[in-house]
């Protein structure tokens, strides 16, 4: 029975091509997954290894955590690292600081896009903490001084002895290059990403935080642990604010952060991974049920010669236990392709990741890649298998039995039993504005109905097919010969239509979901601006602010009747019961602010904004249960800290941020004011005609732009059209493989109906 399963498979080696390439893609998206983690984990390796010699890490107390899964820590007083170095136990001292608050303009004057631009980091004090080497030059010592990753410099035309131009809170600077490095390792701790460095004192000017450090690196003693070293730290700084960790802990700690920020790009192709066997199963069941029915003649004789039911069996998922394996291994090998990709995809996304990263596939990884191959085939081809169990020796010598799945009480009961929870769970969806707590129910829902779909799918089909064949009975014999033949096997017909009808739900959904969230993007900034321009960054990632200064002389422009400027941080906000939230504050002042946007207060009074009140968006306030009068104290991304009363919540499109305080509040979150859009009304001529004179103050500022309602909005769902076409991407992967089992099951068909259509 073995040599008659591999004789047969070698001799319907084609018409298995549809099934296998289908698992190779489902298999290739596991392994894509599983080799970007590790791949993540292995650039976390590099740079403990570039980091050995570090043992303790000094910074402040954690403040917060953000949305993408960052702790935020406070900084430390600089006094600290003589302090440090003094101890006993301690070998050397490393003070450092960070700021992504600059923007580098290139040759032309245009800021450099991405988070290279951005980041800088202070040089360390020795080359024994140092994450990079220094290629051409010399490490930064003064001010003015900066090193810059040596990719970076040549794609942007910069060499050693060049002067830059970067743009800092207190204005424009020029910098000299004087030297350029190597970046080929992940900076995960708190170094984190830089492609330029300076020396520490310029650190600290262009943070806006002289006398402050980010945190110290320790090397310990020898015969000196670095627990040991970390407790004496903790114990005897002369700052009570002060934490220290081992470098272990650090580790830990920095890699479980850029794991979280990564997890939902993993996530999303474990899902589509999932989505792509889950196809081929109703692919992988029609070819081998096809086959089962095309070789009952074959089954019935070995019946006759002495084969058992259980043999007949096991030689149907022998069959697909080949094919699953083949597969698996193949794609394996598209695995690392797929990673590859996806790679590049975040990179293009602007999640900072290092030139190269190794993609190895273990032996663990291929193995549990095969045998989700090798389950899916088997699993699927079972239910063939129990029919050819039933074949008998004469009975069994009639082409085919009669399909009446159709005709299935139980299909009918379950599938309207799943459509009935289903609907029951995902109702609140049809609402205006579901709760959060309700998404996971409804996300539950909506999966039922797909599977209420896919149950009652052979009941559906017969009906459907009449009334489609009505049309095509027109054409005499050959119509009606092609609404019955699609009658005749329901289930067959049924599970072809699935794999398609799950690809096709998906892009309607996530289609639908898209163009909802621009088409609510673009109407809220219609019901709610008034205005005609908005002066905004031209890159939305940047948290760099521009003078205050820019809203005056925007104001004196002739034709512009009003402005309004806006600031804002990111941080967290303390509810009173104690859960925390994320989320951005923007700075408004009322008065002007309600001269171009719509400001509609659900509760509570516009008047009773000051510095010490703050209002938030009222579906927050539902979902948190906060009210007028409750305090809330925020963190902000700066690290100072707030307290203010709620005065009153907002309607949900009335502003562009969940939080509002007025300017002089934001002064409480902020280390220096700054604009951040300045929102602009013209008055007596045509927008048009004061557009040009409003470009030309904004040149002064390079990290601002001139933009219209469509502009901006345009700009503001750029991020969701990125979104959109990786999803659509991995989407085709499931339509491609409906396709391809759509044209394999025709295929087949033609054979089984060889007489037929001889005839």
């Amino acid at each position: 029975m073995l040599r008659v399963s591999l004789a047969s498979l070698w001799f319907h080696r084609r018409r298995f091509l549809a099934t296998g390439l289908a698992v190779i893609l489902g298999v290739g998206f596991l392994v894509a997954t599983s080799t970007i983690s590790d791949a993540i984990e292995s650039a976390s390796g590099r740079w403990r290894d570039s980091s050995a010699e570090t043992d303790v890490v000094i910074r402040g107390p954690a403040l917060y955590t953000t949305n993408q899964g960052r702790t935020q820590y406070d900084s430390v007083p600089e006094s600290i690292a003589a302090q440090v170095a003094a101890m006993s136990g301690v070998e050397a001292v490393n003070a450092r600081n960070f700021t992504n608050q600059v923007v580098l303009l290139d040759r032309r004057g245009g800021q450099v896009t991405g988070w290279q631009g951005r980041f800088v980091r202070s040089w360390p004090s020795a080359p024994r903490f140092a994450l990079n080497e220094i290629e051409e030059g010399r490490p930064p010592r003064a001010l003015g001084e900066l090193t810059m990753d040596a990719s970076m410099a040549s794609d942007l035309g910069f060499g050693v002895g060049d002067e830059v131009t970067v743009l800092t809170h207190d204005g424009r600077r020029t910098m000299r290059i004087v030297g350029t490095t190597g970046h080929d390792v992940v900076d995960f701790g708190d170094g984190r990403p830089g492609a330029m460095s300076v020396s520490l004192e310029q650190a600290q000017v262009l943070a806006g935080e002289r006398g402050r450090l980010d945190g110290l690196d320790v090397i310990a003693a020898p015969g000196v642990s670095a627990s040991e070293l970390a407790d004496r730290i903790e114990t005897e700084a002369s700052s009570k604010h002060v934490r220290a960790m081992t470098m272990a802990e650090v580790e830990e700690e920095q890699a479980a952060e850029f794991h979280q920020r990564t997890r939902f790009f993993t996530a999303l192709l474990l899902l589509f991974s999932a989505i792509a066997l889950f196809v081929s199963a109703f692919i992988i069941a029609n070819t081998f049920g096809i086959l089962v029915s095309q070789r009952t003649r074959e089954h019935a004789l070995l019946r006759a010669v002495g084969a058992s039911r259980a043999q007949l069996a096991l030689s149907v998922l022998a069959e697909a236990a080949v094919v699953g394996v083949v597969a698996g291994g193949l794609g394996v090998a598209a695995g690392v392709g797929l990673a590859w990709g996806a790679l590049n995809g975040l990179g293009g996304l602007g999640l900072p990741l290092p030139g190269k990263l190794p993609l190895r596939v273990g032996p663990t990884q291929a193995l549990e890649a095969v045998i989700a191959g090798l389950g899916v085939t088997v699993a699927a081809a079972s239910l063939p298998a129990v029919r050819a169990m039933k074949v008998r020796p004469l009975v069994s010598l009639r082409a085919a039995d009669v399909d009446t799945a159709d005709r299935s009480r139980s299909r009918i009961v379950s599938g309207i039993a799943a459509a009935g929870l289903g609907g029951a769970l995902a109702a609140p969806a049809f609402t205006s504005s579901p709760p959060l707590s309700a998404m996971n129910r409804i996300g539950i829902g909506l999966g039922l109905l797909l599977i209420a779909v896919i149950i009652l799918c052979p009941t559906i089909t017969g009906p459907a097919v009449r009334l489609l064949g009505a049309s095509l009975l027109r054409g005499g014999a050959v119509g009606q010969i092609a609404a019955e033949n699609a009658r005749r096997n329901p289930r067959r017909t049924a599970a072809t239509i699935s794999a398609l009808t799950v690809g096709v739900a998906l892009v309607g959904f996530i289609t639908v979901l898209a163009s909802s969230a621009q088409t609510s993007v673009k109407a809220q900034l219609r019901d709610v601006f008034r205005g005609d321009f908005l002066v905004a960054p031209s890159q939305n990632r940047t948290r760099l602010g521009v003078d205050p200064v820019l809203a005056d002389r925007l104001a004196a422009v002739e034709g512009v009747a009003a402005t309004t400027a806006l600031t804002g941080t990111t941080g967290q906000v303390t509810l009173p019961d104690g859960p925390n939230l994320g989320g951005t504050i923007a700075g408004i002042d009322p008065e002007s602010y309600q001269r171009l946007f719509r400001l509609e207060l659900s509760s509570g009074d516009i008047g009773q904004l000051s510095a010490d009140s703050i209002l938030v968006n009222r579906v927050v306030a539902r979902d948190n249960g906060l009210s007028v009068g409750d305090r809330v104290e925020v963190i902000s991304y700066e690290t100072k800290r707030a307290s203010f009363r709620i005065a009153g919540t907002f309607d949900e499109q009335s502003l562009l941020a969940p939080w509002a305080t007025t300017i002089e509040g934001m002064d409480r979150l902020t280390a220096r004011r700054s604009t951040q859009l300045v929102a602009v009304d013209v008055a007596g001529v045509q927008p048009a005609q004061v557009r040009p004179l409003l470009d030309k103050v904004v040149a002064d500022f390079p990290t601002m732009t001139v933009q219209d309602r469509e502009q901006y909005s345009g700009d503001t769902v750029e991020d969701i059209d990125e979104i959109l076409n990786l999803l659509y991407a991995l989407l085709a992967v499931s339509i491609v493989i409906a396709l391809v089992g759509i044209t394999n099951t025709l295929s087949l068909s033609v054979h089984e109906r060889t007489r037929e259509i001889g005839l």
